[in-house]
């Protein structure tokens, strides 16, 4: 059958209306038995594009594997995105993608709605996407997420306490006025890491401690950092939720004439590659990710396979790593 053959055609074929078509393609449980088995044998025979719709419906696993994705501007998550590839692609699953928080979301709930995947992995907070997943009772996983009011699988890091050391660390080499750098306040990650942070500066006795929004975003951390600094007294240290807004404060500080770390130290969170880069020889936390991948996709293929088990929740410590925009302090 050509790929342009439309519903009214197979509404023909199988001798149903046209509107019994689109709510077997959507998996609508009110068609009876008998026009579902039409509308499947004529999908069968004629080799239509959506018999995958057809397979799903009768139980037999799709071998896909979706994800849902922010922004792929971040380094972290281009990072992450080719980890999972990976990962995916080694158990014998294919990977649909969707980024964004507007076309993104509506792609992943029309594929969701229309069983085009198996499961579904989540690295972004996209509350609607969530919410039809679980409403469909779609098998997922949380990943460099949490939900604490979910009854889901979900792999992370440990957030906080990894914050909460690196704020320790600076406040021990005598740091006091300190800037935060935040994100989103939906993403469980960035609040997480900032109770870690100011919860370290204020057992270290940090003095003055103001955070501002990132929002998870090079320009946006450029633009607050530029207008903080403006200001006096300056911090003597910014900690950065992420090491993608490290940078923009370590550009901005530098924009000024501050030096790294001579007037300023800055520590990020994440350790994506370009934090070891000469020019901007981040101090950060690194997240194990190829081992939260794996971690996660174990998680849904037996989600897939014991779609009743108990959820499980798992946490992995994130190492750091001592570099120059610290001055390379020891780990005391």
């Amino acid at each position: 059958m050509s790929l342009k053959m439309t519903s009214r055609d197979i509404a023909q074929k199988a001798g149903v209306s046209q509107s019994t078509v689109s709510r077997v393609l959507r998996g609508d449980p009110r068609v009876r038995d008998a026009a579902r088995q039409a509308v499947l044998a004529v999908l069968d025979a004629t080799g239509y594009t959506p018999n995958r719709l057809a397979r799903s419906m009768r139980g037999i696993p799709m071998d896909v594997v979706g994800v849902v994705v922010d922004n792929l501007a971040n380094p972290f998550y281009q990072k992450l995105l080719n980890s999972l590839s990976e990962e995916v692609s080694r158990r014998q699953q294919r990977l649909m993608v969707w980024v964004g928080a507007d076309m993104g979301d509506r792609a992943a709930i029309e594929a969701i709605n229309e069983h085009l995947v198996d499961g579904l992995v989540f690295t972004a907070a996209t509350p609607a996407v969530l919410e039809t997943a679980t409403s469909a009772k779609v098998p997922l996983v949380l990943l460099n997420r949490t939900a604490p009011h979910l009854a889901v699988d979900q792999v992370c890091t440990n957030n906080e306490a990894a914050a909460y050391d690196l704020a320790r660390y600076v406040t021990r080499h005598g740091r006091r006025r300190i800037m935060l750098v935040g994100g989103p306040a939906e993403a469980s990650t960035a609040a997480e890491r900032l109770r870690g942070f100011r919860r370290g500066c204020e057992e270290g006795g940090a003095a003055e401690v103001t955070t501002v929004n990132g929002q998870f975003s090079y320009d946006v951390a450029h633009q607050a950092t530029t207008a903080f600094l403006a200001q006096e007294p300056r911090p003597d240290t910014v900690l950065a939720v992420a090491d993608l807004m490290a940078f923009a404060v370590l550009d901005a500080a530098r924009a000024q004439g501050m030096r790294v770390p001579d007037d300023l130290w800055v520590v990020g969170f994440n350790g994506v590659e370009m934090a070891s880069w000469a020019s901007y020889d981040l101090t950060t936390a690194i997240q194990p990710l190829d081992g939260m991948v794996s971690a996660a996709v174990d998680l849904l293929l037996r989600r897939i396979a014991e779609p009743d088990r108990e959820p499980t929740r798992r946490r992995m410590d994130a190492p750091v790593v001592i570099r120059g925009s610290t001055a390379h302090a020891p780990w005391t």
